[in-house]
């Protein structure tokens, strides 16, 4: 009889023969109901581990795996890596600077290229870490470069960046040479050969070209993806297309000892020239014109000038003259500060670009677009013709003119310059009812005038085409008769760019296409010149006005040479078929005058236009025309360069 099983017990009693229990069993003995001894196997109950133990040896495991692999990664696959770091940080990166592209002319001269600028500077993170050797070497470096307070700066910079600090420029190579002896042993100190650029300071080109400097606070936020110790394009084409001039820089990791002596080149990555560009300008029509502008400006009493030429089939510019000037050779370098405060503080502002910043009455040579606009309206056609006197009086105010002209139409008053005629095509007169100021204004506008151009370098002003809305806000006053009449003949308050004139003949010549002005005309490879992209013609605006509108104007601008204001100058067996208009424009209260000739050759297949303009020059026909003649000469003898 066996005993009943208790209940959470983890002894069972098995009866079993005396002798045949089971080996390695649990013996013991109990009394039976019967009260005999019998002897029992022990049988043991086996529980089952609690869930928590599972997920706690996971977690130790994966903690084990993760070391052991850390582990491997640190000593074996990037043991050497660290080994050299944990001996001193000794794995230094150098920025190595890309020459920039080239900057060439239309028919390859080279306007901008590289030179080399031998410069002494400091790796601050690399001086000696002993104080004795830091401030014995310190002083060294400080009688020779000339700097000041350099112990505070090397240890802001130190901190701040692995950039060197350039403390002299412009060393002599003679000299380079000495101080790169002097210093052989020295860690912390370079004397190194550095790209500067060169400029080519026998043409007027310092407005174009532009230059370059170091990297300011707003251009490392702007361009953040650019090395910080480098250089950028800051005005001109250097800037307009730094991203092809640039290039790609270099990179050079050392291994330096506990000294800062370089033990071996871990890894060399060459920088790539940047591209260059070639630009639309003919130097030896930049030449002309700007060897011509000077003299007149001289020969009149002029304060500045400018002289533009474009292509009128591309909008492509090929001249660009704004003087005075400045010579560019003295950005190439770290420039002094006495020199840039004189640049700055020039009362004839040579750094302004009059070209696209100067903001002028235009004058007469505003006339061809009124007559446009008037002959677009139907406001006249060809053959209107008014009796225009000396003068005309509107209520009380008297709107005068140079002389009197008697009978005239649209051709002969854009030949002439008639400001009477002028008058009517804009406030109307006598049988011409005229634009009104709020049409006048509107085909100003589609001429490109009180807008910018587009022009493919910065620093570009928008000229000032007024109407009634801006006068009140402006000058709290009302829009008059007068204020129209004004504008009809380039006065009052309508203001133009040179460039806004000389694109909007660009649209008379070919027949109604407006441009953006290009300087830039191809990015080419600076190893081979192979084209590596075509700047294409951007067109701004077409087929804004009649064909035969334009075609009037064109015959008429033709006029002024044959027979009008512009004949004293071109005389009757010019070689080229000129068109033009001259303007003489009044400012300020003394009767002086800016001078001005916008023009187009050859009549029949306008390939030039050329516009100048000479501030204070006096009549348009005496100081800026012959300036333009002189660049059509050249350009008679030149005509293979057009084709």
């Amino acid at each position: 009889m066996t005993r009943k099983k208790q209940k959470n017990n983890i002894f069972e009693p098995v009866k079993q023969p005396v002798g045949e229990l089971k080996k390695n069993s649990a013996i013991g003995r109990e009394w039976t109901p019967e009260g005999q001894i019998v002897e029992v196997e022990k049988v043991e109950k086996k529980e089952m581990p609690h869930p928590r133990q599972f997920i706690f040896l996971a977690v130790v495991l994966g903690f084990v795996t993760l070391f052991t692999f850390r582990l491997n990664d640190l000593q074996i696959a990037r043991g050497q890596e660290n080994r050299l770091l944990a001996e001193g940080n000794r794995m230094r990166s150098y920025l190595l600077e890309a020459p920039r592209g080239q900057i060439l002319a239309a028919d390859g001269t080279v306007l901008v290229s590289n030179g080399v600028n031998y410069v002494m500077q400091i790796y601050p993170y690399n001086m000696p870490s002993d104080k004795g050797q830091y401030e014995t070497l310190l002083k060294r470096v400080e009688e020779v470069s000339g700097a000041e307070s350099l112990d505070e700066k090397t240890k802001k910079e130190k901190v701040k960046s692995f950039d060197p600090i350039v403390l002299k420029e412009d060393i002599g190579r003679e000299e380079a040479i000495k101080l790169k002896i002097e210093f052989a042993n020295d860690p912390g100190v370079e004397i190194a050969a550095l790209p500067k650029r060169k400029y080519d300071s026998s043409l007027s080109l310092s407005h174009i070209l532009g230059y370059v400097g170091k990297m300011s606070t707003s251009d490392i936020d702007n361009f953040p993806h650019y090395p910080t110790a480098g250089t950028i394009g800051k005005t001109g084409v250097e800037s307009a297309y730094d991203e092809y001039l640039r290039g790609h820089s270099g990179e050079k990791q050392i291994e330096i000892d506990s000294s800062g002596q370089i033990k071996r080149v871990l890894k060399s990555r060459d920088p790539e020239t940047g591209s260059s560009i070639k630009l639309h300008l003919i130097p030896g029509l930049q030449e002309k014109l700007q060897s011509e502008l000077l003299n007149a400006m001289q020969n009149a009493g002029g304060k500045s000038g400018v002289a533009v030429a474009m292509d009128p089939r591309d909008g492509g510019v090929l001249a660009m003259v704004s003087l005075p000037d400045f010579d560019l050779n003295i950005f190439s370098g770290r420039i002094e500060s006495d020199k840039y405060q004189g640049l700055i503080n020039d009362k004839s502002l040579p750094l302004l670009n009059r070209a696209i910043g100067g903001l002028f009455p235009p004058g007469s040579s505003i006339k061809p677009f009124v007559a446009a606009a008037g002959l677009d309206e139907k406001v006249i056609d060809e053959n209107t013709t008014i009796n225009t006197p000396s003068e005309i009086t509107i209520d009380q105010w008297v709107f005068p003119d140079w002389k009197p002209h008697g009978w005239a139409n649209v051709k002969k008053a854009i030949a002439e310059s008639n400001n009477i005629f002028f008058y009517a095509v804009g406030g109307g007169y006598d049988k011409i009812r005229g634009l009104g100021s709020d049409l006048l204004g509107e085909y100003l506008l589609r001429f490109g005038f009180g807008s910018t151009t587009g022009i493919d370098i910065a620093g570009e002003r928008a000229g000032l085409v007024p109407s009634r809305a801006w006068k009140k806000k402006a000058k709290g006053e009302s829009w008059y008769v007068g204020d129209t009449y004004h504008m009809a003949i380039g006065q009052g308050d309508l203001l133009v760019t040179p460039l806004e004139l000389a694109t909007a003949t660009v649209a008379v010549a070919n027949g109604g296409i407006l441009y953006e002005p290009r300087l830039a005309a191809e990015v080419v490879s600076s190893e081979n010149g192979e084209l590596e992209r075509k700047i294409e013609p951007s067109i701004k605006a077409s087929d804004f006005i009649s064909s035969d509108a334009l075609r009037i104007v064109r015959e008429g601008m033709r006029q002024t040479i044959t027979a009008g204001s512009g004949y004293s100058t071109f005389g009757r067996d010019f070689k080229v078929e000129v068109a033009g208009k001259t303007g003489t424009a009044q400012f300020g209260g003394e009767g002086k005058t800016h001078a001005w000739f916008t023009s187009f050759a050859p009549f029949n297949d306008p390939k030039l236009v050329v516009v100048v303009f000479i501030e204070s020059g006096g009549e348009g026909y005496q100081t800026a025309a012959p300036v333009a003649k002189s660049a059509f000469e050249w350009y008679a003898d030149n005509v293979a360069l057009f084709e």
